[in-house]
This record gives structure tokens, C-alpha cells and sequence, in this order.
């Protein structure tokens, strides 16, 4: 009778050591594939080592015997145990720290530490480790490979405590079987690897269905809203029949239906909700286009239809630069940088938009700009900053309308009592911080700058009321120091603050409302400032040379500082996660490295086409100056002062000549009123030449505005050579004039092929030649 036992399998032939070095490099080539890589099953992966082991080893002609799968694998685990070892040992030899060692000393050094364990035996697979060693994916391999053993150690050693103790306590009564159950395991039954990544499949495939709906309701919900349009617009193009009054009266009563709709929609509509940066560039780009005069225009009409109130903040802001050629640099004392460009920023107070900036460029522009402005940006406080504030408030806000009231919130380098009075009749209140001494402050309450006695408690508060403006309140708080408050408009109803005391008391003390909203409003530029300033400033992590490029770049850190602002409220209406400066900043320059060289196209000038330009009659055709001189051996015509020019010059000493005059506005042949043949931006998107807008727009000159400075201009005969006579200036006066005439009767200043400039001197005119009238140009 046979017997039915199964024989043994036959041991295969030993792997020769160029097998090994084939199997490392096949199971690298396969593990780093990008597509599959090592995150596939074992039978998968192994077959794959199989077939770049047999390609390998074809190629080098080596005659071995076939291995299967499994051989494969078990050779590679014992491989990567050995050289994880030796790992190991190399790593605590190189702790050693030995000088004069070679990297083949250290290499000998790790092989005998590694031999000397009596479990370790020979290291055979040396050229293995070079294999292996620095790759990252078999160093995750055997990380994971080491964890998952560790693990499996422990249940072991956890089965056998728990054995143990069972055979020992079997004389006695057995416990119940909670008590068996090993300590931190879970009563529920673990749960295999392949259950697991099942379960996480799972929930991937459910994640990516929930958003698949998503983005489906999204593009129902846009398709929705383009019919709606549609059905909108033919609703608007459909006209009844002539004999239907019933019709024409239903598309009327639908058509007021609609624009109520649209009405209630562009104004609940958030600011700035075009702008997403989900969107694609391009939506992106044109969302940006929109100029902020026209959109806080928009804002402000909102506002007013709504009723609210629009709370604004008003401070001076720097653009940090020491660069000594910039014209426009000024000291600051009270600024973490206290030299650089100073503007004049109107922020709104609750979300820190930068509605608006003005460059401060000194006292002696600022008095040339007093009086060359419109009356409804005129302030009757000529200092710097109330009048700052008027004009800035002049181009932010709508026009006053009945019931509307807008708050601006300033500190005391621009809060006065006229200004104050001027704001409330148009209708804007302000609540600032002032100084004792300024005029119109109740010297009664007043204090100075002093630390607060201990006679006087913390929060004590004394107010002063104007008689004849009582809606005008003036109080001084006492805080640490005497902090002086100058509000209209504002609660006078004392309400509470808390205040740290010595000892880490956290005390209440009594404060009034007005001086709670100053405190809650006020930090709108001081936010600005530190998201511009403090992180991610473009302007302060680059340097630039040239003082303008350094300014440019600090307008730039504005406008993204206001991106992310707006960004930032409308994910905050959509009620999305709020994104960090930092990622919003991230992915901004995601969206900029998109742009293509498509994207920029050339943008053609607009024209102005408010103004009707006519042809002008002959006698108002622009003709050459007959009149020529020499310069520098040349015979060239001679150049005056252009009337318009001077007209709309910004400072005294600013000149541009021509040599185009008009025969119809000039008084005589010698008197030419002098205009440019060329476009300069005289106005704002200005589109026609001095020549045209003294007659289209001036009316020949009649309805020309007042000057910007100096004086008017006068048509009078210019000089006919000879020496000026010198006069004594005694006053000021005197001197703008004298400027004013040697800007009317000057030559232009030509330059030659040496650079030498040729100066043609005049005499100056008579007093009869002064009083000359243009009727022309009067």
C-alpha cells in the first residue's frame, strides 16, 4: 500500500551575488514607477520585479536558473533585513566621529560591527546597500515594514501575557470576560488592512460624489440664471398690439416687476462680489479693471438708498523710503518708519478698504493748491489736514441727500471746530481726538497733557456742549492720561470699558459712547498699515535704486492689501473658510503666472467725445511765428508762453512755449495770443490740443477759468530786445508778478547741438503796454 504523504519541496540553487544586485535595481525600477509605484497588492508588484528581473538578466546573458514569484520575494525580504541592519550599524559608526577615516574605513568599520553580533553572521550584500541606501522609496518601505513587525510583536507578546495569566489564575474561579480582554484594546474586533483601504475608497469616492453635486447644482444654478436674462431681455424687446391696452398694461406692471428685482439684487449684492479668485484669470482681471472711484461712487449710492451709514477712517500712512532724491520723502516722528512718502488714506472703518490716497508733496504745494479747487472741496481751514480731508471726502462720498448722514473718524492732527462745522453742513459727522489749546475747545474742561492724579478717579469724564451748534460736543476722559474729544453728533451716554489695573486687575470703568466709537473706528488705516507693512510687503523686500519704482511698488502692496480685503468679505458672505493672507497671496501669484503674452493687449486711448470738435472760421487757424532768431548758428522761429498752459500750470516757474499763435484772438500783429498745437493732459482724459480748448472749450478764450497760480494772462506786445531793466522787489507780491511778466514776455529756451542754452534779453514792458485790454480774450 503507497503511502499518501506529500513530498517535500527540493531547496533551490543558492542566488549568485549578481542576482541580488538584478533583483535590487528591479525592485527599485518598478517601486518608483509615478503611475503605480509601490501602492499596489503583492502578487501585482512582485510579478512586474519578476519580469524587469528576467529582462535584466537577459540583457547581461547571465545563466541562472528560474526563479519564481515567491522565491523573488522571500530573497528580497531577507536582503532588505540584512541591509537594514547594516544600516544601522553604519549609522551608530558614523556617530564615532573618528578623523581621518575614509568612506571605505567606514564602510570595514560598519561590516566588523555588524559581524560581531553572533545572530548577524557575514554581511554579503554589500553591493546591495549601495543599491538601496538612498532610496526614498525603499527607506518608506522599510519604515513601514518595520512598524507593521513591531506591531505584530507586541499583539504576540500581549496573547502570550494574557495566556499566561489564565494558566496561572485557572485554580481559581474565572473571571468574567471583560477582564480578559487585554488593557487599551477596543471591544470591537480589529479590522483588517484590506477592509481599511476599502473603507477609505469609500469615502473618497463619496467625497468626490458630494462635490460632483456641487458643482452640478452650481452650473444648473448658472444655467438658471442665464434664462432667467434671457427671458428678462425678451421681456423687455416684446411690444403689445396697438389696440390692446390690456397687454401694454401687463408689460409695464412686468417690466416695473423686473427692474424692483434687479434693483434689490445689485444692492444686496456685497462689495466687490464680482472679484473671485476661484474664478479663471481672465474673469479675474476684468473684475479688477473697475476703477475705485467709480466703484466706491457706486457703494456710496447704495449706502444712501439703504439708509446706512458710512463710517470712514481718515490718518496719514508711509510708504517706507530713505532715499534722499525723492521729492516727496518727509519725517514722521510717531511711525515704526518715520521717513518715506506720506499720504493721506481714507479707509472705510469697518472692513479696512482703502478707498482712497493722496501723496503729501509739501506746505509749499499745498499753498499753491489753496483756492485752485472747487468750492465743494474747499475747506474754511486752510491747514494741511482739515483740508486734506475735505478734498479727500469730496471725491469718496455721493452727493448729500435728506436723511443721510456718513461719520468720518480722525486724530488730532486733522480734527478742528471749523471743520467740524463744515462737515455737519454736509451733512458728515466726525468724532476725533483734539488738543486743549486748538481754538473753539472750552478752555473750562480743558487739561494738560499730565499723568492722571490719584485725587481723580479712573474714568472720570466732564463734557462741554457748543451753544450754538449743540449737536457739537466737547469732553475730556481720563484714562491714564487726559485723553480731549471733540465729536458732533455723537451719544453723550456714558456707558463702560475695562481697563488692566496694577496686579492683573481687570477693572470696569465708566466711559462715554462717543468716546467707545472713536476707539472702535479708528484703527481702520492703522489694520491696512499692518497687513501692507508687516509680513508680506512687496515694496520692503525689494530694493530699488530709483525712489519712483520703490513708490510704485508701495502702491501695488495697497492694491493687493484691498484685494484681500474684498476677497476676505466675500467669503464671508458665501460663508466659505476665510483664507489666510498668506494663502491668499499664494494663490494670487498662482492666478499671475497664468497670464499669457495674449493677455496684454495694446489699450487704445479714449476720446473724449463730450466736447463737439467744429471746424474752426480761417481767422482762427493756427499760424507760425514769422519772427525767427539765432541759437547757436541756427535760424530757428522764435517760441512764447502758450496761454493755456500758463492757465493750467500748477506752480509759478512752470513753463511750456510754442510757436503757433491765433491771427483771430490777437489784438494785434505784435500782441499774438500764442496757443500749443499739441495734447497735453491739461484735463482729466483730455483729448484735444491748447489750441482747441481755448476755442471750443474757453469760447475764444472768454470763459477761461481762474488760474491754478499766479495771475491771469494778459495779450501784450513782447519784448523788443535790449537789456532788462532791474527792478527792486520789496514784497512777495511784487516778486509773483515779476515772475508772471518774465513768463509772458519770456523766449523759450532752446537747446543747441553743444547743450549751451542761447538767452535772448528783453526789455521790459511799459506801464502803458501793461494796461492794454484783449477784447478778444477778456
Amino acid at each position: 500500500m503507497q503511502s499518501s504523504a506529500t513530498p517535500s519541496k527540493a531547496r533551490g540553487v543558492n542566488y549568485k551575488p549578481v542576482e541580488d544586485k538584478v533583483l535590487c535595481e528591479a525592485w527599485l525600477s518598478v517601486s518608483c514607477n509615478p503611475i503605480n509605484g509601490i501602492y499596489q497588492s503583492g502578487d501585482d508588484f512582485y510579478n512586474k520585479v519578476k519580469e524587469a528581473f528576467d529582462t535584466e538578466l537577459a540583457r547581461l546573458k547571465s545563466t541562472v536558473a528560474e526563479r519564481p514569484v515567491p522565491s523573488l520575494n522571500s530573497r528580497f525580504q531577507t536582503i532588505s533585513q540584512a541591509v537594514s541592519k547594516f544600516v544601522a550599524c553604519h549609522e551608530k559608526d558614523l556617530r564615532v566621529c573618528q578623523s581621518g577615516r575614509s568612506p571605505s574605513d567606514q564602510e570595514r568599520d560598519a561590516v566588523a560591527l555588524y559581524e560581531s553580533i553572533p545572530k548577524n553572521g557575514s554581511f554579503k550584500f554589500l553591493q546591495c546597500w549601495h543599491i538601496l541606501r538612498d532610496s526614498e522609496k525603499w527607506g518608506a518601505w522599510r519604515t513601514s515594514n518595520e512598524k507593521r513587525q513591531g506591531s505584530k510583536r507586541s499583539a504576540s507578546v500581549r496573547d502570550r501575557n494574557s495566556s499566561s495569566n489564565a494558566s496561572l489564575n485557572s485554580s481559581e474561579r474565572s473571571p468574567p470576560a471583560e477582564t480578559l480582554r487585554v488593557q487599551g484594546e477596543s471591544e470591537e474586533p480589529r479590522q483588517g488592512v484590506t477592509r481599511a483601504k476599502l473603507d477609505r475608497a469609500n469615502q473618497a469616492l463619496y467625497a468626490r460624489q458630494v462635490k460632483a453635486a456641487e458643482r452640478a447644482a452650481e452650473n444648473a444654478e448658472k444655467h438658471i440664471k442665464v434664462a432667467q436674462e434671457q427671458l428678462d431681455l425678451t421681456l423687455f424687446t416684446a411690444q403689445a398690439a396697438p389696440n390692446d391696452p390690456l397687454a401694454a398694461e401687463y408689460l409695464m406692471l412686468k417690466k416695473q416687476a423686473v427692474l424692483k428685482r434687479l434693483r434689490l439684487e445689485a444692492l444686496s449684492e456685497p462689495s466687490g462680489s464680482s472679484i473671485s479668485l476661484a474664478a479663471p484669470m481672465n474673469t479675474a482681471r476684468t473684475s479688477f479693471r473697475t476703477s475705485t472711484s467709480r466703484t466706491m461712487q457706486m457703494n456710496g449710492q447704495a449706502k444712501t438708498e439703504l439708509g446706512k451709514l458710512a463710517v470712514i477712517a481718515f490718518d496719514e500712512a508711509m510708504i517706507p523710503l530713505q532715499n534722499q532724491h525723492n521729492p516727496t520723502r518727509q519725517y514722521v516722528a510717531n511711525k515704526p518708519h518715520k521717513w518715506g512718502t506720506k499720504l493721506f488714506m481714507t479707509c472705510c472703518a469697518q472692513t479696512s478698504y482703502c478707498l482712497r490716497i493722496e501723496v503729501y508733496c509739501g506746505k509749499a504745494q499745498h499753498r499753491h493748491e489753496i483756492g485752485n479747487v472747487p468750492e465743494s472741496v474747499q475747506s474754511v481751514d486752510h491747514n494741511t489736514g482739515p483740508a486734506a480731508v475735505m478734498r479727500n471726502l469730496d471725491a469718496v462720498l455721493p452727493p448729500p441727500s435728506d436723511g443721510v448722514y456718513h461719520l468720518i473718524v480722525t486724530d488730532r492732527f486733522y480734527t478742528s471746530f471749523q471743520l467740524a462745522y463744515h462737515l455737519l453742513q454736509r451733512q458728515v459727522y466726525c468724532v476725533g481726538t483734539t488738543q486743549g489749546d486748538k481754538q473753539g475747545f472750552c478752555n473750562a474742561i480743558g487739561e494738560k497733557n499730565r499723568d492722571r492724579p490719584r485725587s481723580i478717579p479712573h474714568g472720570t469724564t466732564r463734557m462741554a456742549v457748543a451753544k450754538n451748534c449743540p449737536s457739537m460736543t466737547s469732553l475730556v476722559w481720563w484714562d491714564r492720561r487726559p485723553v480731549q474729544l471733540l465729536g458732533t453728533g455723537g451719544s453723550r451716554r456714558m456707558e463702560s470699558c475695562f481697563r488692566w489695573r496694577p496686579g492683573g486687575v481687570h477693572a470696569e470703568v465708566p466711559c462715554p459712547s462717543i468716546m467707545r466709537d472713536y476707539h472702535r473706528w479708528m484703527g481702520g488705516v492703522d489694520v491696512h498699515d499692518q497687513l501692507r507693512l508687516q509680513r508680506y510687503s512687496l515694496q520692503q523686500q525689494t530694493k530699488c535704486k530709483k525712489y519712483y519704482k520703490a513708490v510704485f511698488l508701495g502702491l501695488v502692496d495697497i492694491a493687493i492689501v484691498n484685494a484681500y480685503v474684498v476677497f476676505r468679505d466675500v467669503q464671508k458672505q458665501r460663508e466659505a473658510k476665510p483664507q489666510t493672507h498668506a494663502e491668499f497671496l499664494m494663490h494670487l501669484q498662482a492666478q499671475m503666472l497664468e497670464v499669457t503674452e495674449e493677455d496684454f493687449g495694446q489699450r487704445q486711448p479714449q476720446v473724449d467725445t463730450t466736447v463737439a470738435i467744429r471746424t474752426l472760421p480761417d481767422e482762427h487757424v493756427p499760424r507760425q511765428n514769422p519772427d525767427f532768431q539765432i541759437v547757436n548758428g541756427q535760424r530757428k522761429r522764435r517760441q512764447r508762453q502758450c496761454k493755456v498752459c500758463s492757465n493750467r500750470k500748477r506752480c509759478v516757474g512752470e513753463r511750456r512755449a510754442t510757436k503757433f499763435f491765433c491771427p483771430g484772438c490777437s489784438p494785434s500783429d505784435k500782441a499774438r495770443t500764442y496757443l500749443c498745437n499739441k495734447v497735453w493732459p491739461h484735463y482729466k482724459k483730455n483729448t484735444l490740443t491748447c489750441h482747441q480748448i481755448w476755442h471750443l472749450q474757453w469760447n475764444n478764450g472768454k470763459d477761461r477759468p481762474k488760474p491754478r497760480c499766479g495771475r491771469d494772462t494778459q495779450n501784450r506786445e513782447a519784448g523788443t530786445g535790449g537789456k532788462r531793466k532791474r527792478r527792486r522787489v520789496d514784497s512777495g507780491v511784487e516778486a509773483e508778478d515779476t515772475a508772471a511778466d518774465n513768463e509772458d514776455t519770456s523766449d523759450a529756451t532752446e537747446h543747441g547741438s553743444n547743450g549751451r542754452a542761447s538767452v535772448v534779453e528783453t526789455q521790459c514792458p511799459t506801464v502803458e503796454d501793461v494796461r492794454v485790454e484783449n477784447d478778444a480774450g477778456q
